[in-house]
């Protein structure tokens, strides 16, 4: 069976009590996420979100403006919320720091969990502060490091300096 056909059969079976209905939902949710996360070729959920010519402008000024458009690191950035994104050295980037980085065409915004060097290589390990889950991304997808959250209600809030906060 494969995912669309499960997330059909999560929304098509009838409850049997409050719990298992939240199962049913949370597990459509993560399943409609992953497929979010690694591209799918559905239809329903383009692979490309960002336009050339946003790219084409990041490489050439090194910053821009992003809308989210998923959940996965809520409280904090909420779904339709915009960042602002720097370009900066991966030296600069630790624990706790929240990353855009690549993944199979789409940018992902999630929290580094820690950082690991392997000889000449950098990688990190992320994750949406919604989930339990983690993986590790190569410093090479990471184009930068968000600085500003303007909330969908338009104000605008400025990311801390590293370590001024605490990740749970």
């Amino acid at each position: 069976m494969n995912r669309w056909q499960r997330s059909n059969q999560l929304l098509t079976t009838g409850p049997e009590n409050a719990w298992a209905t939240k199962h049913r939902l949370r597990s459509l949710l993560l399943l409609l996420h992953f497929d979010l996360e690694c591209g799918s070729t559905s239809p329903a959920f383009p692979k490309k979100l960002v336009s050339k010519t946003w790219v084409e402008e990041f490489e050439k000024t090194g910053a821009g403006w992003l809308q989210i458009l998923s959940g996965s690191m809520a409280p904090l950035i909420q779904k339709w919320d915009r960042i602002y994104v720097e370009k900066v050295d991966l030296s600069k980037i630790h624990r706790g720091d929240i990353i855009t980085f690549w993944r199979s065409g789409v940018l992902i915004t999630h929290r580094v969990i820690k950082k690991m060097q392997h000889g000449d290589e950098m990688s990190f390990v992320e994750r949406g502060d919604q989930y339990f889950t983690h993986s590790i991304i190569s410093s090479s997808s990471v184009i930068g490091k968000v600085k500003q959250i303007k909330k969908m209600n338009t104000f605008t809030t400025s990311i801390p300096s590293s370590g001024s906060y605490t990740i749970k």
